[in-house]
């Protein structure tokens, strides 16, 4: 159960270069706008605060709010955004890599899925 609530957790969580344009992700898969890029801050409500990520150009990831979870490299290819993680659970820790496929990516939101899941994110400017 921990594992899948850090997976949730995580799906406010991408490669290819190093700013990867929505004209480079499987486009016959993927809503995009052409001018889009996945690196930035991708946030969504959890209750009365909010939890994301970030996905820096220079392939560093980092966890917004999420105080189990470390986020470090990312990577998109194709449609699939893989993020390596380190997730506290009790006394130990896990290193991860979290898959999710790219949904839809529009210059202000971005839409995971992860298993049956689908989770839904906005870009802060």
């Amino acid at each position: 159960m921990c594992i899948t609530l850090m997976i949730v957790a995580m799906a406010s969580c991408g490669g290819g270069k190093a700013t990867q344009s929505a004209s480079q992700l499987d486009s016959g898969k993927v809503v995009t706008d052409s001018f889009a890029t996945i690196d930035g801050t991708w946030l969504k409500n959890a209750g009365d605060t909010v939890r994301g990520f970030v996905l820096r150009a220079d392939k560093t990831a980092e966890e917004v709010n999420m105080p189990n979870v470390e986020m470090r490299r990312w990577n998109l290819v194709g449609d699939s955004l893989k993020i390596e993680a380190t997730m506290s659970v009790g006394d130990s820790a896990v290193r991860r890599e979290l898959g999710f496929r790219v949904e839809s990516l529009r210059n202000d939101t971005l839409t995971l899925i992860a298993g049956d899941s689908f989770t839904y994110y906005v870009r802060k400017h």
